[in-house]
C-alpha cells in the first residue's frame, strides 16, 4: 500500500489500478462494517440459531476497519473471497430458506 501513497504524491495515483483499489477498498469497508455491525448485535438474524455462532466467529475473524486501508490488492482479494464465503454460509443456513424447504408458511 505504501507504493500507492508514494505514487499519489507524485501525481500517478489516478491510474486504473489506483481507481480499482479505491473502489474495492470502499466496497469492502462497507461490507465488513455491515457484517461486523450484524455480528455485534447478536449475529445475523437470518441465520438459523445452530449455525449463528459459526457465522459470527467468521465475521469476527475479519480484519478491523482501521487495517483495511493498509492492505495490498492481493489481501483485499483474499478478504473479498472470505466475505463471499461468509455470505454463502449465511445463504445456506438461512432460516427463511429452511422454512421453505420444510413447507412451513
Amino acid at each position: 500500500m505504501r507504493w500507492y501513497r508514494i505514487a499519489k504524491e507524485f501525481g500517478h495515483g489516478d491510474t486504473l489500478e489506483g481507481q480499482l483499489l479505491k473502489k474495492e477498498l470502499a466496497r469492502l469497508t462497507r461490507e465488513v462494517s455491515d457484517l461486523k455491525t450484524a455480528a455485534a448485535a447478536g449475529g445475523p438474524d437470518s441465520v438459523l440459531p445452530r449455525w449463528r455462532p459459526d457465522v459470527r466467529r467468521s465475521i469476527h475473524l475479519l480484519p478491523s476497519l482501521e487495517r483495511l486501508p493498509m492492505m495490498s490488492m492481493y489481501e483485499l482479494g483474499q478478504l473479498s473471497h472470505d466475505i463471499q464465503a461468509i455470505r454463502a454460509t449465511m445463504a445456506k443456513y438461512n432460516a427463511g430458506h429452511m422454512m421453505a424447504i420444510m413447507g412451513a408458511k
